[in-house]
């Protein structure tokens, strides 16, 4: 029917089967690279942990069940550029009124699959060192105030949550960058102090 999403016979046999498939990336990064360093400037010291990976896949299953309906009242913003006689240049198969979708948009395809690369802010922590003379005579040895910032930016085009995660529990080693929904890695801000008597 006009609107319902059309697959590519690449073989040219006249069927679409599993013999149409084809390689569309790794879910492994081509490389993954860290940069880590630490300063010191008088009595301040600050430390940075930033992660690069470049060239793995995720599969982005929410466009799955947020773009066909099945069973949702509501959907991703993206089934706003779904198939219209109007515009029929779309990825996204016509959205139908009413719930249960169809089976046919329930095959994985090229729009499941997205560039996972990203540069990640892992951690940095901002340190002062308190003197020792300012310590004489109040019975410490040393004192420290810290600022740590984890997980504190991510670039990516990925537009899941999280270009490194899986929903895929202890299978991640069997099914890696399979994203349904997984919850989003948190970002955490510490303050703290070290005392040393």
């Amino acid at each position: 029917m006009p609107g319902d999403v059309k697959y590519q016979d690449t073989n040219n046999d006249g069927a679409i089967n599993s013999s149409d498939g084809y390689l569309l990336g790794n879910a492994f990064a081509k490389w993954d690279m860290d940069f880590n360093n630490r300063f010191e400037y008088k009595d301040f010291d600050f430390s940075l942990d930033i992660r690069i990976s470049y060239g793995a896949k995720m599969q982005n299953r929410m466009n799955h069940s947020g773009e066909d309906r099945q069973t949702m009242g509501n959907s991703k913003a993206t089934v706003l550029d779904a198939w219209r006689p109007d515009h029929q240049n779309t990825v996204i198969g016509q959205v139908r009124p009413g719930m249960g979708g169809a089976y046919y948009q329930t095959y994985p395809d090229t729009h499941w699959i997205e560039d996972a690369s990203y540069i990640r802010g892992e951690g940095a922590t901002v340190g002062y060192n308190f003197a020792s003379t300012t310590l004489d005579g109040i019975g410490i040895d040393r004192l420290r105030l810290y600022f740590t910032a984890k997980n504190f930016f991510v670039l990516t085009k990925y537009t899941g949550y999280d270009p490194e995660g899986s929903d895929s529990g202890n299978m991640d080693n069997i099914t890696p960058h399979m994203d349904f929904y997984q919850y989003p890695r948190p970002t955490t801000y510490t303050f703290g102090v070290n005392v040393i008597f």
